[in-house]
């Protein structure tokens, strides 16, 4: 007979350990068994092996306890953007006698966000001048190009770290850089503002210019919420507003290089023309630029002008361990028709949260 199997550990609650907001994250696991398991095997002990990626040194640390979930951790405290590679093995019993070691789990990749105000160099930016009505507020959209350092070796790491006050989509030479619907997600803003780490070294280019391009609606940030017909602007925000700092590491004894969200940075109205939670979307086509979120447009941009540096708000940037919202899968309406007023109808069959996706229009 054997022991269990002991699956991939995880950290915190969080969905996929990249940009934990935790020093010392805890640790869980869980076990699974097969039908070689010993019968009655319970957990007595379990070791820890940490390899911090500054190092390359395993750690090992040998725990007398029956706990495998959020245990604490055991090394020394993780600095922001610290990342280690993480596996555990168990000790256990049966009713009948003490165990050996389980195998290895799978070695999981824990990295640190970032931990502290001090480590943010960029500024939260909105356009110049003002766009649109002064509610719903129109989304905006942010431009920025830039070209990676010359001579260097093939880049070892590049994080984005993002956020919006409002609601945001980031594209990296014109391909989505997260799938994740209505980020960074909602907090009661004059406390918490969350902020995500993306893993962003596919999308550049070494060799030719890059482009970083934000949209940003006003999502929770500075919509209509509320019974009774809501208020807008419960947050006490007027304009929505962008966060963004990108940091390529090209190798252990170079320095990192960082762009950041400044005034230097340029700013369009968006062809969306309001982008609600209570009452959807107005899209108008013609004031599409289809090639405004590429590395190299084929033709001058029109519309973009100048951004500024807002004033820092007065809340906390956090990394939360709750998974993004994406979307998991595609359904098909089971019928279309008109109601007697006139209006259009897509029925799905069934309750779903969701939005609509138009292929095609006929005029």
């Amino acid at each position: 007979m054997t022991s269990p199997v002991v699956t991939k550990p995880v950290f915190e609650h969080h969905h996929n350990g990249l940009g934990l907001g935790h020093s010392r994250p805890r640790i869980s696991w869980r076990f699974q068994a097969t039908e070689s398991t010993s019968p009655g095997w319970t957990q007595t002990a379990y070791e820890v092996e940490i390899t911090l990626s500054n190092t390359g040194k395993p750690e090992l640390y040998r725990v007398v306890s029956d706990e495998s979930v959020l245990v604490p951790w055991p090394a020394a405290s993780l600095k922001s953007r610290q990342s280690a590679s993480v596996r555990v093995r168990c000790y256990g019993k049966t009713d009948t006698q003490e165990t050996g070691p389980t195998e290895w789990s799978s070695e999981a990749n824990v990295e640190v966000g970032l931990l502290e105000q001090s480590d943010w160099t960029a500024s939260f930016i909105s356009s110049s001048k003002r766009i649109g009505p002064d509610g719903p507020l129109q989304p905006l959209r942010f431009r920025k190009e830039f070209t990676l350092p010359a001579g260097q070796v093939t880049l070892s790491k590049a994080r984005l770290y993002i956020t919006s006050l409002g609601v945001f989509d980031v594209y990296i030479n014109g391909r989505l850089a997260s799938d994740e619907c209505l980020a960074p997600g909602w907090t009661s803003y004059n406390h918490r503002l969350n902020y995500r780490v993306l893993d962003v070294a596919s999308f550049l280019s070494q060799d030719k210019p890059n482009s970083i391009c934000v949209e940003v609606g006003e999502g929770w940030y500075a919509t209509r919420l509320g019974f009774k017909g809501g208020k807008r602007f419960c947050y006490g925000g007027t304009e929505v507003a962008m966060l963004a700092q990108l940091e390529v590491d090209f190798g252990p004894d170079r320095e990192t290089w960082k762009l950041v969200s400044d005034d230097l940075w340029s700013c369009a109205a968006s062809a969306i023309q309001s982008s609600e939670l209570y009452d959807g979307e107005v899209y108008d086509m013609r004031q599409e630029q289809s090639d405004w979120k590429s590395a190299s447009p084929k033709s001058d941009i029109a519309g973009f002008t100048t951004t500024k540096a807002l004033p820092w708000p007065k809340t906390k940037l956090v990394s939360p361990d709750a998974p993004p919202v994406k979307v998991t899968e595609t359904k098909t309406p089971h019928s279309i028709f008109k109601s007697k007023s006139g209006k259009t109808i897509i029925d799905f069959g069934q309750n779903l949260v969701g939005k609509l996706q138009i292929k095609s229009l006929y005029i």
